[in-house]
C-alpha cells in the first residue's frame, strides 16, 4: 500500500465515526469506502456508481455476487429509499453466498415488516434463533412484538 493509503486510513475511521463525511471523501480509499461514505451523506446515485463496481463479476455469461459487504451495503440503501422488494432481492443473493448471515437476515425480516408481512418478517428472524443465537432475548422480544 501506498503512504497517503496508511496515512490516511486512521482519518478516515476518525472522520466515519465523527460524521464528518466531506472530510473522509478525501481520504481515497477503495470502491467500498466510497459507496458507505456517500450511502451516510445519503447520496445514493454516488453510492450505488461504487457498489456497482463490487457487486458482478462476469463469469461464462453469468453474473454471481462478488462482494457481500456491497450487497448488504447496496441493500441498506434501497432500505433507505424505502424499496423493500428490491432490498429483499439483495439481501437474499447475500444469503446465497453466507446462508447464515446474521446481517442479511434481520434486515430482510425489517423489509417484510416494514412491507407488513409480519409472518415472513418472524421467518427469518426464527432463521437468526437457529442459526445466530447470540441475541436470541433481543431477537424474541422482536419478533414478539411483530
Amino acid at each position: 500500500k501506498d503512504k497517503e493509503d496508511w496515512y490516511s486510513r486512521p482519518f478516515l475511521d476518525i472522520y466515519l465515526a465523527t460524521g464528518n463525511y466531506d472530510e473522509a471523501l478525501k481520504c481515497k480509499e477503495n470502491d467500498y469506502s466510497l459507496a458507505y461514505i456517500n450511502f451516510k451523506k445519503k447520496d445514493y446515485a454516488t453510492a450505488e456508481k461504487h457498489l456497482k463496481k463490487l457487486l458482478v463479476y462476469k463469469y461464462r455469461d453469468s453474473s454471481y455476487p462478488r462482494d457481500t459487504r456491497a450487497l448488504n451495503l447496496y441493500g441498506e440503501m434501497l432500505m433507505e429509499q424505502k424499496k423493500y422488494p428490491q432490498a429483499i432481492a439483495e439481501f437474499k443473493k447475500t444469503l446465497y453466498s453466507v446462508p447464515y448471515s446474521y446481517k442479511a437476515n434481520y434486515n430482510i425480516a425489517m423489509c417484510y415488516k416494514k412491507l407488513g408481512k409480519k409472518s415472513l418478517a418472524k421467518k427469518y428472524l426464527n432463521d437468526i434463533l437457529i442459526h445466530n443465537p447470540d441475541n436470541a432475548e433481543e431477537i424474541r422480544q422482536l419478533a414478539n412484538s411483530l
